[in-house]
């Protein structure tokens, strides 16, 4: 597909596409493993958590770049945000960003992901997977592996990223899909955005939506600020997406981006049961 290689040679001409994994010190780190910050890691580049008691699920894909700190920081943001405050969402999993843009390599730990998903999909209502970047090729493999229980309730948001493998198959089997890109009408659109609007056109049933990055902070023209604005707020390079940072840092003018959950919820794609009534 035009899309899926539009963004894979965009990134690997800015960022060069290395074969050596992204080193954030957790490399080595075991399976199973809970360390002090509440992460468990599931495989590898994937880590688990649990944003209180309910029983409906986050995952959060990280862009090429993203090490695991950052994507865990994100999926937490995003977890604790007001957008999510009635969706009763209680599993949290994160993963690091590819090695490589295109996602050649496939090294990220998403079989084991489907396995610790296992005993928790019955319970769920849906399943929030939310992939930036080159993150949407990473979630790409969860669904080519996910059996016919998971993906039906999977409500996919594609952040400015692209796909591999994406299929009409697939997108109908999924609760919902949307390709999601940012405008600032002042400073342009997130780099991506073209092949957002593209992908809607080919999946038949899927949904788009822009969000809006007015005061965002980038300069006019720069794609790459504008690409970041699908998770913060207001990005802290504005000319570039800087990771580290626009996945971390949320406060003040700088909040988490989720009107793209909102606009599920409005759509009534995202609803939390409620509770039945005392007798």
């Amino acid at each position: 597909m035009i899309a899926s290689i539009t963004l894979a040679l965009a990134g690997c001409a800015l960022l060069g596409c290395a074969n050596d994994a992204v080193d954030d010190g957790s490399e080595g780190s075991e399976d199973g493993l809970t360390g002090a910050d509440g992460w468990t890691n599931i495989g590898f580049g994937v880590g688990g958590n649990s944003a209180g008691s309910g029983s409906n699920i986050l995952i959060a894909y990280g862009g090429y770049s993203a090490r695991d700190q950052d994507s865990r920081a994100w999926a937490m943001a995003l977890a604790h945000s007001a957008s999510f405050a009635s969706l009763e969402v209680g599993p949290v999993y994160a993963a690091r960003g590819p090695r490589d843009a295109s996602y050649a390599a496939r090294e990220i730990g998403n079989s084991k992901l489907v396995s610790a998903l296992g005993h928790q999909v019955a319970a769920a209502q849906f399943v929030i997977v939310v992939g930036h970047s080159s993150g949407a090729f990473v979630a790409d493999e969860l669904f080519t592996e996910a059996p016919p229980e998971l993906r039906s309730k999977i409500v996919y948001f594609a952040l400015d990223g692209g796909t591999h493998a994406l299929s009409s198959e697939l997108v109908g089997e999924m609760k919902a899909v949307y390709f999601v890109n940012a405008k600032d009408a002042a400073k342009g659109e997130s780099h991506n955005a073209s092949s957002m609007r593209a992908l809607h056109s080919e999946f038949h049933g899927s949904h788009l939506f822009t969000v809006d990055a007015d005061g965002s902070g980038c300069a006019s023209g720069a794609t790459w600020c504008l690409h970041d604005t699908l998770i913060t707020t207001r990005p802290h390079d504005p000319n570039m997406f800087d990771l580290a940072d626009d996945y971390v840092q949320f406060g003040g003018a700088r909040k988490v981006v989720t009107s793209y959950v909102d606009k599920a919820i409005a759509d009534h794609v995202l609803e939390a049961e409620s509770p039945e009534p005392s007798p």
